[in-house]
């Protein structure tokens, strides 16, 4: 598959089939694309052959195009090459590598800006490196905007403090409004209150006046939304009391403390290790009536 991929981008044959015949194949397997594929330089039937390795989940497949995509001369081959390696089907390592290149070294901004736009299905680091290093460079301001929006809601980046944090630096630091203004409305939308300081700052200095306003608005939905509490923490279990330990032989460890009822100098009730509450409740219900004092580590009960 991928010999016959490369052919038909970099080597096409003579004696080529017309677009109609190609039309006329079009019900044909995915299987039987590539020697289509590998025997025309017509646009319309390498895009069509591209289209059908879409739907084929094929490693191979996607080194072939991905080492294709670079040296395509149509423009709207690389566009459909680009659409195929950021399809949900064949994400992965070696297709997110060749989009990153074409959103940095393709000559057309619109396939870099199609090749931004498809990084962000790219769950992890290095496509948010990736489209770092594009809202740096790229000249087109609506194509860094665009960017900036597409990951506003991007499933692959859903709740990543890394996605906030480079719309933050966007919102600060880019010199179009336009893409202050997206990567403002992607916080807005992302709704993660680790972007207040940028917006704060935002609110304060952004030049342009429509910002400031709006995010001075941000920041009061920002206070509206309730602060993730800390994870509940499960508290050891306090020690049992000990009835039956024998004051001055045994620990009586806190919360429990000894209870020690007597009434003059003779009848004594033996010490035992209970909490502060059963204690009390002995001398209020049993000793109390008949003239016992309690003391419940050292401090009288009365």
């Amino acid at each position: 598959m991928k010999t016959f991929l490369l052919a038909a981008l970099l080597c096409p044959l003579p004696h080529l089939p017309s677009a109609r015949a190609a039309d006329a194949a079009g019900t044909e397997s995915t299987a039987e694309a590539a020697p289509l594929y590998a025997t025309t330089s017509e646009e319309r039937v390498k895009i069509d052959a591209v289209q059908k390795l879409r739907v084929k989940d094929d490693p191979a497949n996607v080194e072939a195009l991905a080492s294709a995509l670079a040296g395509e001369a149509s423009v709207s081959v690389r566009l459909e090459i680009v659409r195929t390696l950021s399809s949900g089907r064949h994400v992965g390592a070696r297709s997110l590598r060749a989009i990153a290149a074409a959103m940095s070294a393709d000559l057309d901004h619109a396939v870099r800006r199609e090749a931004a736009l498809g990084s962000v299905r790219f769950p992890g680091g290095e496509s948010l490196a990736a489209d770092d290093r594009y809202l740096l460079e790229e000249r087109n301001e609506e194509s860094r905007a665009d960017l900036c929006i597409a990951l506003a809601t991007a499933a692959a980046h859903a709740g990543d403090p890394e996605a906030t944090r480079l719309l933050a630096n966007t919102l600060l630091e880019d010199d179009s409004v336009l893409v202050r203004r997206a990567a403002l409305k992607a916080l807005s939308a992302r709704k993660d209150r680790k972007a207040s300081p940028a917006v704060n700052t935002a609110a304060i200095k952004d030049p342009d006046a429509d910002i400031r306003r709006d995010a001075a608005r941000l920041l009061r939905e920002f206070a509206k939304i309730p602060r993730a509490l800390p994870p509940k923490t499960k508290k050891a279990p306090a020690p049992a009391a000990r009835p039956k330990a024998v004051k001055g032989k045994d620990d009586c460890p806190d919360p429990n403390g000894w209870c020690e009822c007597s009434n003059g100098p003779i009848l004594k009730v033996r010490a035992h290790c209970i909490a502060y509450e059963d204690c009390r409740f002995e001398y209020e219900n049993a000793y109390s009536r008949y003239g016992y004092t309690c003391r419940w580590s050292s401090r009288i009960l009365d």
